[in-house]
């Protein structure tokens, strides 16, 4: 069951569902995509199926971020953005998400999770690592071949290879690690990002 329109896309074949969430990642093509998407876990994906299936009609859903009224402090709404510092996309959502998500962990009462992922392409899967731990993908990869990410401005010989995106994206999640991991919303991450990005 698919509703492109709606942008939610349901799985029928229970023996594929995922076993953890998917990672979901752009390889730069992707920025002419404009239908709104997300992800359901199954059991509330199930749900939607049975009144889809019940009414035999269009059906017209609403996602909100708001806490249920029954809900108990354990409640938490996750915030993961997927991204790599070279992505342009991500850097003008950076720029216009950092006080909204700040001030939405603060009135949230500490309710929101947000984390930050670098996608990093497993460069032993793309074939850069070679039978001697060798790298075979010249500056798109680190650690003989093992880590990958594209090359910004599609230029191997000069500017930021995907070598340098790869050692950036390490940097951020560490800063994360050091600063945002333990206070969810440090500001320090935050100021990190929108600095290098500017």
């Amino acid at each position: 069951l698919c509703s492109a329109a709606a942008g939610a896309c349901v799985d029928n074949d229970p023996s594929i569902c995922e076993t953890r969430s998917p990672i979901l990642a752009d390889d730069g093509s992707g920025s002419d995509i404009v239908i709104p998407s997300f992800l359901l876990e199954k059991q509330d994906a199930d749900l939607i199926k049975s009144v889809l299936k019940a009414v035999n009609e269009y059906v017209t859903m609403e996602i909100s971020w708001m806490p249920s009224p029954n809900s108990t402090s354990q409640d938490v709404v996750m915030l993961d953005l997927f991204a790599t510092p070279s992505d342009i996309t991500a850097r003008d959502f950076i720029f216009g998400f950092k006080d909204f998500a700040i001030e939405l962990y603060n009135k949230g009462n500490n309710r929101v999770k947000f984390t930050p992922h670098m996608y990093i392409y497993d460069g032993i899967n793309a074939g850069c690592r070679g039978q001697n731990g060798e790298n075979m993908c010249y500056n798109l990869c680190t650690n003989g071949g093992r880590y990958c990410a594209t090359d910004l401005d599609h230029d191997l010989e000069r500017g930021v290879s995907g070598a340098d995106v790869v050692y950036e994206s390490l940097r951020q999640l560490c800063i994360w690690e050091v600063y945002g991991a333990k206070n969810n919303m440090d500001t320090k991450w935050w100021d990190y990002v929108v600095n290098f990005n500017e």
